[in-house]
This record gives C-alpha cells, structure tokens and sequence, in this order.
C-alpha cells in the first residue's frame, strides 16, 4: 500500500537520525513497501543525503532492508560517493601544497573539511572545493597561480571565481564567511588575525581549514545565504549538526552568542538550532548555548523539504527536476519568498543580500567588458 507523503518524510528522517547518530530506528515504522522505499531513496537523492541514510538503513534488520534492486542500486550509488570523495581528497590536498609551495595563504571551507566532522566523511556527498584567501592580495596572487595553468576560469556572484581542476570544481573566494552586511566586515575580520585556522591532513597532504569558532560561523552563515536565496537541502543541516558534536567542548558558547547578538541573527540561529534537536534529533547537549525555547523551527523545515538540495525541486517556482536540468524558473518568485520568510530573524542580512549580490555582479560586468 502506498505511503502517504508524511509517512515517507517520517521513515526518511528516522533513517537520517540513525545515520547521523548510530542510534537504532524505531521498529513501528518499518518493514516499508517497494514504492515508499523508492520515495525514500529519491528524496534522499533530492536532499543530497544518500550516503547518511545508507548508513542509517544498515542498522535495520535485514527483514527490513528495501527490496534487493534498490538495495544493489543504493549501494552502486554509494561506493561512486566513495569514489568521489577520495579523487576530492586528493585534488584538495594537492591545491593545498601547491598554494602553500608558492607561499600563497589558502584556507579551506566547509566541504571536505566539514566532512571530517561526520562519523564516516566518505558517505558525505562531496560537491565543490571552497579556497579563501583572507590575507591581502593573496586572493590575487592565487588567480594568477591558476590562470597562468591555462585554466579557464569564471567570475561569479558575491566576488568569487570558479574553474575544473583535476575533474573537480573549485571555487576561490575573498570573504572567510557569507555575510552580507558591510558594517560587519571590520567586526568579523578581528577574528581572523590570529588562530584562525588548523590543519587537517587529506591524501597524505596538511591542508588550512578554519577553527572550530569559525567553522561554526562558516556553516551556519552559508546556511542563511542559501536560505535568503532558493533554499537549502538537508545536507547543509547535517553538517551543522555533525559540526556541533565534533566540536562539543571547544567553542565558547558565550562568545559565539555574543557574536550572532552583534550580527542581528541569534534569532534565526536559534530556530535552526531548533530544527537540529526537534527534526535531526540531535542531542541538545551539543548545542554551544541553550535553546530559547521560544522559536517554532517547522517552517524551516518544511522549506527544507520541499526545496531540496540549493533549492532546485522547488515546485511551487517552476524549478527543473534533477533529470532535466539545475537552471531554475522563476527565480524572483523564489527570492522574495525567501526573504519573507527569513527577514524577520535575521533582518540586517536579509535586506544586505540582494543589495551586496548586485553590486558583485555589476563589479564582474565591469572587469570583463
């Protein structure tokens, strides 16, 4: 009997908790019919978290594991993010030294340094790599480095560029964190002066990633960017969460609150901390200061859902399936609803971000006529 769109969305996020938290699934909801399990697989596949449930679903009973060609198909599909991670592994870990063999200061964002956070990083699916460069003229320095290969490179919105390296995509970036509101600039880079960054080894290679504060600024501040703009999937929720646990006892909760206060986003903070204990089950124990206990996160994750992975399967905007294409129709729809919905908890950025992206993308205009 087929599943109604509830019950699929609750067997999927038991699967997602088991996953993040090795914890056992409630055995009520499950054993599961062929087509819930093949919704199942499909939003996983929308979400980006194909490899976290994999995980989660090797904790069933075997009684209770999907029918056998899904089952072979999910693990084809696994052992190719496997693949994948490792060839980013490499690419990263050697753009890592040959930007430090030119002396040219790189730190990593988020991506394979926050899959280092998770339980097993090689069922995180990998998208890009993320360079900064938070020194100045360093940025400069490392464009010439990759120009200069033969590299085709292109500029991007919110002052970036992007190019192929080794059959990944790499983008480069000037700012350390995605925040919009100018006034802040001065404030935030005072963090970055000193133990801003450690070391992470990959393929062998040391590589630059942020501290573990500003890690917690990274992820979740790219999480408010994406949700200003078409949404995000539950990729970026999970790393925020597996982010919390691994470095449970190393921030200092106090300054980091004071830090979003200063921001004007403690609000949207708290209901996506919300979200993590109420819809990813994480424990509250993690969290780097208390809930408010006053911020209904359902909203959130009701948009979380429904967007999927950068906000490409949002329907309600006429956007592409994943078998069709990523461009996305009626992107203004999308904006503004998007911004209604987040300007109230985070009002400065919300109002800063389309004013910031149109200014990088008249300063691109301008380099490349």
């Amino acid at each position: 009997m087929k599943q109604s769109k509830g019950e699929v969305q609750v067997a999927f996020l038991a699967l997602l908790k088991a996953g993040l938290w090795g914890k056992s699934i409630n055995d009520e909801i499950f054993p599961l019919d062929e087509d819930t399990w093949k919704q199942i697989y499909l939003l996983a596949r929308r979400q980006t978290v194909e490899g976290i449930l994999f995980d989660g679903m090797m904790l069933l009973p075997r009684t209770c594991l999907p029918p056998m060609p899904l089952l072979m198909k999910w693990t084809a599909e696994i052992d190719r993010v496997e693949s994948m991670n490792r060839q980013m592994n490499k690419v990263v870990g050697n753009l890592g030294t040959l930007f430090a063999d030119h002396k040219i200061t790189a730190v990593l964002l988020k991506g394979q340094g926050i899959a280092s956070c998770y339980d097993n990083p090689l069922h995180r699916i990998c998208g890009d790599a993320d360079w900064c460069f938070p020194e100045k003229g360093e940025w400069g320095k490392a464009y010439k480095l990759i120009a200069d290969t033969g590299v085709t490179i292109k500029r991007q919105a919110g002052f970036s560029m992007t190019y192929q390296w080794k059959g990944c995509l790499i983008e480069h970036h000037k700012r350390v964190l995605d925040v919009h509101n100018p006034f802040l600039h001065t404030y935030l880079h005072s963090f970055f002066e000193e133990n801003y960054c450690q070391e992470l080894v990959l393929d062998g290679k040391v590589v630059n990633i942020l501290s573990p504060l500003l890690t917690h600024l990274s992820v979740n501040t790219h999480i408010l960017k994406h949700m200003l703009a078409f949404g995000i999937g539950i990729r970026q929720l999970c790393d925020t969460a597996s982010v919390y646990r691994h470095y449970y006892g190393e921030v200092d909760g106090a300054e980091l609150e004071k830090i979003y206060r200063k921001m004007g986003i403690y609000r949207w903070i708290q209901v996506l901390n919300a979200l993590l204990v109420g819809y990813l089950g994480m424990p509250a124990n993690f969290l780097p200061f208390p809930l408010s206990g006053d911020e209904d996160a359902e909203w959130m994750i009701e948009d979380v859902l429904q967007v999927g992975n950068f906000g490409f399967y949002d329907k309600r905007f006429g956007s592409k399936s994943m078998n069709t294409g990523t461009r996305r129709q009626n992107a203004i729809g999308s904006l503004f609803h998007h911004f209604k919905m987040n300007v109230c908890y985070a009002p400065a950025e919300a109002c800063w971000f389309p004013l910031m992206q149109a200014c990088s993308h008249v300063s691109n205009f301008l380099k490349f006529r």
